[in-house]
């Protein structure tokens, strides 16, 4: 009978952590407008764009000029978490999302940049 109520309760948790999580990602995903001041002029304005791609979740980031799709994207708890590739540099790209904005810092070679990220109407 312990043995029973223990496996209950554990799938019980296990089922309540994914809802969490599908949770946030529901929140995530779609585009955010950001403006980074300190980044290069070709990557100061630009929009993230999150979408489910047969049940994963992917990112984008749309620039003027070009695309650059993200890699090792992780979403835990309000923590969003992805890396790109900028003129043949690795930036890491983390978030937080919070009073329904995602901010942060892109880490770059030459120090971290401010990034804040508000939810595109529309």
């Amino acid at each position: 009978m312990k043995r029973a109520m223990l496996i209950f309760v554990s799938l019980v948790l296990v089922s309540t952590m994914n809802l969490k999580a599908e949770g946030i990602e529901k929140e995530v995903i779609g585009s955010w407008e950001f403006d980074v001041e300190h980044a290069p002029y070709e990557y100061q304005v630009g929009k993230a764009v999150f979408f489910n791609d047969s049940n994963e979740i992917k990112v984008k980031l749309v620039f003027e000029y070009e695309d650059v799709n993200g890699f090792a994207l992780k979403i835990e708890g309000n923590k969003v978490s992805f890396k790109v590739e900028v003129q043949y540099e690795e930036v890491e790209v983390q978030l937080e999302l919070k009073n329904g904005q995602l901010a942060g810092n892109a880490v770059t070679p030459e120090g971290d940049i401010p990034i804040t990220m508000k939810k595109a109407k529309g």
